[in-house]
């Protein structure tokens, strides 16, 4: 929604109208537990802002109007210039944190330790499958974005430690910024051996495939290797295996990957397989382990 459509309709409605990528980022602030996260949000409001603030300015100054914050009272460039100063210094945090984050990596490689991480559009239970594969107790829940941070346990598979990781999830056409602003959550996809890609196998197939193709997009982003990718079916206990063995030809995921596995992270539906399947592709050197920096 373009500020012009904002401001007529939040005057007819005499209530402030926010705009999709405005009610993401509210979701992402409600949800943020870590200062990590409250950082990365904040970064991606002031990139928000950036975006809009000349014309809100501009529309704001024809009169009194909800959800403008007084943008009035400021002269465009000075306040322009303002959060422009304060990405840079959020920036700065973001950069210490990769840091951090990087040599946590190599003392991972040197210790020969291979990282998993979940992946998926938001609600399609990483969280419940993270707690199944490491028994864990993470807040799960149906709502979006419930983490946005990610979040690393150790498990062994066949005596061998690997590392599990639960990211921030994927949505439909999120702008380049938010993506950039979480860079520091989502690169740790780019470390790992490999990627569980989780489809909530219960939608109906037209939004599977359209969730499917918004996270790949997003690997795609990140630069990883498709062939990295288990594909798990998951809230196998809301549908049938007929349902899914449809699903699975209409989605056409069996030209493209032999690594396809229904489950139930809820149930525990073929969890012992997954596990079966993870340590077989790791352990047979059959994944191409990425270089740490």
């Amino acid at each position: 929604m373009k500020p012009t459509q904002q401001y007529n309709l939040a005057g007819l409605c005499k209530i402030e109208v926010i705009d999709r990528e405005r009610l993401i980022l509210e979701i992402f602030e409600q949800r943020a537990s870590t200062a990590e996260s409250r950082v990365q949000i904040k970064l991606a409001q002031l990139r928000y802002e950036l975006i809009r603030i000349r014309e809100k300015v501009k529309l704001a100054k024809r009169g009194e109007q909800p959800g403008f914050f007084g943008l009035g009272k400021y002269d465009a460039d000075i306040y322009y210039l303002d959060i422009k100063r304060r990405a840079v210094l959020l920036k700065e945090k973001v950069k210490k944190e990769e840091k951090r984050r990087n040599l946590y990596r190599i003392q991972r490689s040197k210790a020969y330790l291979d990282t998993i991480s979940l992946a998926g559009y938001t609600s399609a239970g990483k969280t419940t499958l993270f707690n199944a594969l490491t028994g864990e107790t993470k807040i799960t829940g149906d709502g979006m974005f419930t983490t946005l941070t990610t979040f690393t346990r150790a498990m062994n598979f066949e005596n061998n430690k690997v590392l599990v990781s639960d990211t921030v999830g994927f949505i439909n056409k999120l702008p380049a910024y938010m993506i950039d602003a979480f860079k520091s959550t989502l690169h740790e996809l780019t470390h790992a051996i490999l990627i569980l890609l989780i489809l909530d196998i219960s939608q109906a197939v037209e939004e599977i495939k359209k969730n499917m193709e918004s996270s790949i997009e997003v690997l795609n982003e990140l630069n990883i290797p498709l062939t990295r990718i288990i594909y798990l079916l998951n809230k196998m206990d809301l549908t049938t295996l007929n349902d899914v063995s449809d699903k699975i030809y209409q989605l056409g995921l069996l030209e493209h990957t032999n690594y396809v596995l229904p489950i139930s992270a809820k149930k525990g539906y073929n969890i012992n397989s997954l596990k079966k399947l993870i340590a077989k592709l790791i352990f047979s050197s059959r994944v191409q382990k990425p270089e740490f920096p």
